[in-house]
């Protein structure tokens, strides 16, 4: 399997994005919030899922910034997802899949979905020199360990944004300065989301995957 190795010139951006969630991470172990189905309050921060950018991000030409509304079950996105990219056999189907597919034809100016290869071919080349590289940051960073994974938490959504307290630091803002993306895609929104986040990503232009879109081109 390959390790996740960033190339000299984008360890101090792979730097600049752990410092945010570290912080981040620390202003939300300040409160509590129900994640289990056990009836418990746990501290925000042993539930926070960090995120950020892929190898060689920096070097794709656009820059794609994905944009997703919660995590589940994992807490290292970019380790764990990179690891299940060039460990596993991905279906040509699903989340992973729509937004490969889209980064491949985007990445390649492909004018046929035919022209677009497999998932699994796609995963394999994720964060390599020679492969596709794209950022995911996700809305909520609160990982929902709700059983029905078909269902956003609203309510754990609604406890990061205030449990993260932007008014005193925007961290999405800073997230977004050091990703600086050329293009950023939403997947899976909700409306929630739509209302809490249109004006931290509004002045990148969009493409919206599955849902409406909520950052105007």
């Amino acid at each position: 399997m390959k390790n996740l190795v960033y190339p000299n010139g984008e360890k101090n951006k792979y730097s600049e994005i752990k410092e945010i969630m570290n912080v981040w991470k620390k202003e939300v172990s300040k409160s509590e919030a129900l994640f289990r189905e056990d009836g418990k309050y746990y501290s925000g921060g042993d539930y926070f899922c960090d995120d950020g950018f892929f190898p060689y991000y920096f070097s794709g030409t656009p820059k794609i910034l994905y944009i997703a509304r919660e995590e589940r079950n994992c807490y290292h996105i970019v380790e764990n997802w990179f690891n299940d990219f060039h460990s596993k056999k991905l279906k040509d189907s699903g989340f992973f899949a729509v937004i490969l597919k889209t980064l491949y034809g985007i990445s390649n100016d492909c004018s046929n979905y035919s022209d677009i290869p497999t998932a699994d071919i796609i995963a394999k080349e994720i964060g390599t020199p020679e492969g596709l590289s794209f950022s995911i940051l996700e809305l909520s960073k609160y990982g929902n360990e709700n059983s029905d994974s078909t269902q956003c938490d609203i309510k754990l959504m609604e406890n990061f944004f205030e449990h993260s307290n932007l008014s005193k630091r925007n961290y999405f803002k800073e997230e977004l300065e050091v990703l600086d993306p050329d293009l950023v895609i939403s997947a899976n929104i909700t409306e929630l989301s739509v209302n809490i986040s249109k004006n931290i990503f509004a002045p990148y232009p969009a493409y919206t995957i599955g849902s409406k879109p909520f950052i105007v081109s």
